[in-house]
């Protein structure tokens, strides 16, 4: 996520992180004579500079990430654009970031996908979709291949955790034991609604 700031010269800056070699760092941009400029400064920074004269073998996982998270910034809540940086920063640069993607194998995805296994279903499906999305990104604005079309997605194997529901008299000795009116109002409210707090 930028941060941009009027400093005391009467020029804006911009401060962000950055993977460089697989490691997160802070980066600055500054001198710029008004806050659009400074965005626009970013956007190019954050595209990974690919050019049309880059080839195939020189658009890294990296600078095709920046590029997706770039075209996002301006498509998604400042909210939604976090969570896809972390998960950028955190779970696919690590091991696609410095690989060309036209080099990234179904395999590669595979392993990939097996090193994530110890998370939830519902995430790591998260996390497979912001990398189908970039790769999907990549080939549409950069004709690059998308290898996660051949690798099978997950399988929801976690067994469905069933409701725990309190029973009349269990509610009742609860109910007589809560401190105030306002309490007793709230929680009967809620359970006789079948409501969740």
């Amino acid at each position: 996520m930028a941060n941009f700031e009027k400093r005391d010269n009467n020029l804006w800056t911009v401060r962000f992180r950055h993977i460089v070699n697989g490691k997160e760092v802070n980066k600055r941009l500054s001198g710029f004579k008004t806050k659009k400029e400074a965005e626009k400064a970013y956007i190019e920074f954050i595209k990974g500079n690919i050019t049309k004269t880059d080839t195939k073998d020189e658009i890294t996982f990296e600078k095709l990430a920046n590029a997706y998270l770039g075209y996002q910034k301006k498509r998604i809540k400042a909210s939604s654009l976090y969570d896809q940086e972390n998960i950028v920063y955190n779970h696919l640069l690590p091991t696609f970031g410095e690989i060309a993607v036209d080099k990234i194998k179904p395999l590669d995805v595979l392993n990939w996908q097996a090193s994530i296994d110890k998370y939830s279903y519902k995430y790591k499906t998260n996390l497979r979709a912001l990398l189908v999305a970039i790769f999907r990104f990549g080939n549409k604005y950069y004709d690059l291949p998308i290898p996660t079309d051949k690798v099978d997605t997950f399988r929801n194997l976690e067994s469905k955790k069933e409701m725990s529901v309190w029973t009349i008299d269990q509610f009742k000795v609860f109910i007589e034991n809560c401190p105030n009116l306002e309490y007793r109002v709230f929680f009967s409210v809620l359970f006789y609604g079948g409501l969740r707090k």
